[in-house]
């Protein structure tokens, strides 16, 4: 099963490039439809690590609810490029879809460690911080959140929480699956503030800035994904 999971591995890489080398420039129903099979590619390396280590189930299956949330979350995202009369609903959608994928992933990693009250404030705090860091950064990035400034700053925290989460257990366990799981989202972070640039600031979307958010964004979710296989 791991030969499985590294194999499905590979084939999302191929067809991410496939996908980058047909939307780079502007997004198509083409390109959607061969990054939805990136996505599933995805889902089926964390369906394989789960196999691989059954131990790691009850950890596993919420990672994936996870990522089929990010599947359903990236297809309305790409909609807002296509369809520009609903772009703000595609858009609501999409952040609505992430940030309910990252309470799952809270969920499995909760499973793996035990908190004092006074570590519960440290996710907490740090969660609070990418929410302050993204206000105070607004002007001098030149970005206008404008009426999405709510839904920034609640996926801001949740992304936070779930990062200092996963850097917490490693750090009290040592524990590998906690160490990929926090470059996953580390990964993601990079994703999100190439994505806020593209959606916020204007004249900021290119062909670099999509091709920097694509990779980290596939990046963060094929380690995650992965993680039940390293799970002890």
């Amino acid at each position: 099963m791991t030969t499985l999971m590294y194999a499905s591995c590979a084939a999302g890489a191929v067809l991410l490039g496939v996908y980058i080398a047909l939307c780079r420039n502007q997004r198509n129903v083409k390109g959607l439809f061969v990054k939805s099979f990136v996505s599933v590619c995805y889902l089926l390396a964390g369906a394989f690590a789960i196999l691989s280590n059954p131990d790691s189930v009850f950890y596993g299956i919420p990672v994936l609810i996870a990522g089929v949330l990010g599947l359903k979350g990236d297809i309305y995202l790409d909609q807002k490029w296509m369809y520009e009369e609903h772009k703000d609903n595609y858009l609501r959608i999409g952040f609505i879809c992430f940030g309910l994928g990252h309470f799952f992933y809270m969920w499995s990693l909760h499973q793996k460690i035990e908190l004092t009250a006074p570590e519960h404030l440290i996710p907490v705090g740090f969660g609070i911080f990418m929410v302050v860091f993204n206000l105070v950064m607004e002007k001098p990035t030149h970005q206008e959140f404008g009426k999405f400034k709510s839904f920034v700053s609640a996926y801001s925290l949740v992304l936070g929480y779930t990062t200092a989460l996963a850097v917490m257990i490693y750090i009290k366990t040592d524990a590998v699956f906690a160490l990929i799981f926090a470059i996953g989202c580390v990964s993601f972070m990079a994703s999100d503030l190439e994505l806020s640039q593209m959606y916020f600031a204007k004249g900021k979307n290119n062909a670099v800035r999509f091709t920097i958010n694509i990779i980290t964004y596939y990046l963060a979710q094929f380690l995650i994904a992965i993680t039940p296989a390293f799970v002890e």
